[in-house]
């Protein structure tokens, strides 16, 4: 008897794998050929995770079981009912019943083989039920979700369910199966007598439908969602064994010795030193020095892409390379002394912190470059995707991020360009965007025309290298002023144009398209609007152009303030250096914009830009403050010109900026580089004076900007709420991108958005004030922030049958009444009045408890076309 149970034990128990395992590759297969499907019909499953994780959740949801998700980068979760997903996308049938019906035939025709009676089937039959339950419960335990969104099955309606599809639907499998009646004929038959055909069918269907009510009522428990990880923890850490390769290099190099700490990514960022390396070999100094680097063989996945030979030494380049696909913004600069003999700058930007993704694209560049393209009104894709792989910020103490495999999409529009990083194996999901430009000589000018038929504009050329003047003051001083920039840079540096290959410079004047005086390089040319025509701002943007193809600082927060000061510099330096006025440090003067100045490099704090690191501050808006925080580095550079001369100070930053920075680089490593190329060229005594410059504006190796910036002068409440409160103040750059797409496909094409833009602006500025004087209330616009940033992102990646919180308007309500009653007690009447208009002119009701899909619609059908 024992030995008859135990083998019943057996059976059911390989019963319960086997079936468990044909589960998985049938969920696996079937969420595969699913991503294929155009439309919603791929969404649910488009959104699962890939790989094992994804095939649990599948199998897990055809049997109806809750699904929690979470969402690490935007802070939300909860929990889905897949039976009310999956019927709202037509083809719950198909899958909750197909699905699970096998797994529990392949379940029963293994109990049934072999069994010796009706009574041993149903034994090894409930065994193989147990055991399957027990392995759906603990894969929802056990396997880690990932993704953009992270979903877990229930664990306890996993085992709850798993058990009884597998029993239940064995059952009918066993009594009406036809395919199972060779290796169980006696058994069949007699499970067949005993309950007949019709009434086997009959019993069989009531249990499937009993389970079918019995997840649906385990879903509308709607279990508390799991809690979302915590935070990282702030500070600064060094990795292992950057302290040892750091003492040894400081021995060997003696007073040359000098180095800046990124302390969230463990490593130096800067370092100044005098280190053999023998016959030039950096690939074997890395080697030698892996501990800087804070990975065991730096040189595995440093590629090098670029060598710049000096009349003072070598410049190597490289690039950070994993698994074939370049680390995005992962340079490494490396400086040789004269005889090449000696590695004397290192900038590292190397990520040791990357887990690598999968590498191979499911998505193809054509797809992601229509996602990106999709994302703006009137935008157009420049050049071919890269594939690439992304991380996000280094944080302290977190020794492994997770990397993400994207396509980056070159994005342009009326007024400047973007990167979009579209995930490269989840199709249709925007990961996030980064600004890319602000606000032989050979040449092309420009000039927008209106089409008289259909009122749209194009660009004609008027103007090529060589032809005579056009007679149009503002087209001849493009070209003019592009051939200054041209001169300056081959004379003073030996560059040929804005790429050193001498690329044909073209400069566009956009008379129609751009309703706002800007100019700015969008990755390809410089484009001018009316009145913008000047030599110092054309030198400004062609800088922009060198700065992408060297340094790659980022147009955000100090890199970004780098690369503004970088193109403020050279316009100032090819001014003076060229028969100028040399007492103008003023930059955009006498423009469409105004006759005042936009900076001034001797005087920045005169025209609202800060002078010295002590005034660096961060806004919401101007990508962190890159033109306020651009006049320390200038004012930096003004009392290096005093201290060496502007030829030398202007090829002293030059070097640097092109040669020894890289795409994250800090303002301190801007002071650090610069030091060490002076002393490089010039020896100890003009570096002291190159450090002076640094020291009168403050900045010094251990700088830090201020923890909590001051967000009130740009205007973004929601920004600054976000900012206020730990869960949600790294995610600000999600909000961005989601804010974006509703303002270009929800709100700028509707008649309203000009008078809601003009508002938006009118009260933001006093909305952040009462923000930041109100805890209180920065916390629940900071919850309403994510909670609209998260519907979105629902919509536009295929979750638009997620329904809307039903007390949705309500919370919005509740929003603007606690401002309202906030401005009236700061005796600001006039913004509780423009809040009280604004706000009741829609109503939002009727968004509430929708699906996402429906509440997009109310809210177009609510927003009457221009």
């Amino acid at each position: 008897m024992r030995r008859t149970s135990v083998r019943l034990l057996s059976r059911g128990a390989g019963a319960g794998v086997a079936a468990y395992a044909v589960g998985l590759a049938l969920a696996w297969a079937g969420g595969t050929a699913a991503r294929a499907l155009p439309g919603t019909l791929s969404a649910p499953v488009r959104e699962l995770p890939s790989g094992l994780a994804g095939a649990v959740a599948a199998l897990a949801g055809a049997m109806g079981v809750p699904l929690h998700w979470r969402t690490e980068a935007i802070g939300f979760s909860g929990t889905v009912r897949p039976l009310a997903l999956l019927s709202s996308h037509g083809f719950a049938p198909l899958v909750v019943g197909l699905l699970p019906m096998t797994v529990a035939a392949v379940a029963a025709g293994m109990s049934a083989r072999r069994a010796d009676g009706r009574r041993q089937a149903l034994i090894t039959l409930a065994w193989a039920a147990l055991f399957f339950g027990a392995l759906c419960a603990g894969a929802a335990a056990v396997v880690e979700p990932s993704g953009l969104f992270a979903v877990r099955p229930e664990v306890g309606a996993s085992f709850l369910l798993g058990f009884g599809w597998t029993a239940v639907a064995g059952v009918l499998a066993l009594a009406v199966g036809r395919p199972l009646r060779s290796p169980a004929t006696r058994v069949t038959q007699a499970m067949r007598r005993r309950f007949g055909g019709r009434r086997g069918l009959a019993l069989g269907a009531a249990g499937v439908v009993g389970v079918l009510v019995a997840s649906a009522g385990v879903a509308d428990a709607a279990p508390t969602p799991p809690p979302a990880p915590g935070k990282p923890g702030k500070g600064t850490f060094e990795r292992a064994g950057v302290p040892g390769a750091l003492d040894r290099l400081r021995a060997e190099s003696g007073k040359s010795f000098g180095v800046v700490k990124d302390g969230k990514r463990g490593t130096p960022s800067m370092l100044a030193v005098n280190s053999p390396a023998t016959g030039g070999d950096v690939p074997k100094w890395m080697r030698a020095n892996a501990g800087v680097f804070g990975v065991a063989d730096p040189a595995a996945q440093l590629k090098p892409v670029r060598t710049d030979d000096t009349e003072n030494g070598r410049f190597q380049h490289f690039q950070q390379v994993i698994g074939g696909v370049p680390v995005r913004d992962a340079l490494v600069n490396v400086a040789l002394s004269k005889d090449k003999s000696k590695v004397v700058a290192v900038g590292n930007g190397m990520r040791p912190d990357v887990a690598a993704p999968p590498t191979t694209p499911t998505v193809t560049a054509d797809k992601a470059t229509a996602t990106a393209i999709a994302q703006l009104r009137g935008a157009k894709a420049s050049g071919r995707p890269e594939l690439q792989i992304y991380t996000l910020a280094p944080v302290a103490g977190r020794t492994s991020m997770p990397g993400t495999l994207v396509w980056s999409v070159r994005v342009l529009e009326s007024t400047g360009a973007w990167d979009y990083l579209i995930d490269a194996r989840r199709p249709g999901t925007v990961v996030t965007r980064e600004k890319q430009s602000s606000d032989a000589l050979n040449r092309e000018v420009l000039e927008e025309e209106l089409d008289d038929e259909d009122h749209s504009t194009f660009f004609q050329t008027r103007r090529e290298e060589g032809e005579a003047p056009t007679g149009d003051k503002q087209l001849d001083d493009m070209y003019d002023f592009t051939g200054h920039t041209y001169d300056f840079y081959e004379d003073h540096f030996h560059r040929d144009g804005y790429d050193d290959h001498g690329a044909k410079m073209t400069t566009r004047l956009a008379k129609y398209s751009m309703k706002k005086p800007n100019a700015f390089w969008n990755g390809l040319t410089v484009t001018f609007a009316n009145g913008m025509v000047k030599d110092d701002i054309t030198v400004h943007e062609w800088t922009h152009a060198v700065t992408q193809y060297t340094s790659k600082l980022k147009y955000q927060n100090q890199s970004g303030a780098l690369n503004e000061s970088f193109s403020d510099i050279m316009a100032i330096a090819e001014r003076h250096l060229t028969g100028g006025d040399t007492d103008d440090w003023t930059i955009g003067a006498n423009t469409a914009i105004g006759t005042d100045p936009l900076r001034d490099v001797r005087n920045p704090t005169r025209w609202g830009s800060a002078g010295k690191a002590s005034q660096y501050g961060s806004t919401c808006m101007d990508n962190g403050g890159v033109h306020y925080n651009s006049g320390i580095p200038n004012h930096a550079y003004y009392y290096a010109v005093q201290n060496l001369g502007e030829g030398t100070a202007s090829m002293m930053f030059y070097r640097a900026f092109t040669q020894l920075l890289g795409p994250d680089s800090q303002i301190k490593d801007a002071m650090a580089a610069t030091v060490q190329v002076t002393r490089s060229t010039y020896g100890d005594l003009y570096a002291q004076k190159m450090q002076d410059a640094w020291t009168k504006v403050d900045i010094t190796p251990d700088w830090e900007p201020p923890a909590d910036p001051d967000c009130t002068k740009a205007g973004c409440f929601i920004h600054m709420a976000m900012l206020m409160d730990p869960k949600y103040k790294d995610d600000i750059d999600d909000l961005k991108i989601e804010m974006t797409w509703l303002r270009d496909n929800i709100l700028e094409p509707s008649a309203r958005y000009a008078r809601v833009e003009d508002a938006f602006y009118a009260v933001s500025p006093a909305m952040s004030s009462l923000t930041q004087a109100d805890p209180a209330l920065a916390a629940k616009t900071a919850e309403l922030g994510n909670l609209v940033r998260t519907l979105t992102l629902f919509y536009r990646t295929g979750w638009g049958a997620v329904q809307v919180p039903a007390d949705f308007s309500d919370r919005l309500n509740s929003v603007a009444q606690d401002y309202q009653t906030a401005a009236i007690a700061a005796d600001q009447p006039g913004v509780a009045g423009r809040l009280k208009s604004e706000v009741g002119a829609l109503d939002l009701t009727p968004m509430n408890g929708k699906t996402i899909n429906d509440a997009i619609a109310y809210l177009k059908s609510a927003l009457p076309p221009q």
